[in-house]
């Protein structure tokens, strides 16, 4: 039987680069849609940068989200593969 205390494997570079990849894309993504979005409704009613303006403000909103949440998820499996941490510096 399994040992369930037994700590999962290191993460490895594959896993590292998808992950920081994950959050690349979401952000880069959530970012064109947003200054899209806002630009196509100021040409569409004529309102200058209100709406662009207006999406690059909700778009930090739901970004901090975003990065908020894969961060966590992030020092999680961290923690479950016990990861080594920086060490105290010494005097």
């Amino acid at each position: 039987m399994e040992n369930r205390t037994e700590r999962k494997k290191d993460i490895g570079y594959g896993e590292a680069l998808g992950m920081v990849w994950d959050v690349l894309i979401t952000l880069l993504v959530s970012t064109f849609l947003f200054a899209l979005g806002g630009r196509w409704l100021d040409v569409r009613y004529g309102t200058g940068w209100v709406f662009t303006v207006s999406g690059f403000v909700l778009l930090i909103l739901v970004g901090w989200r975003i990065i908020h949440k894969k961060g966590a998820s992030i020092a999680k499996r961290m923690d479950e593969t016990g990861a080594k941490k920086k060490p105290e510096e010494t005097q």
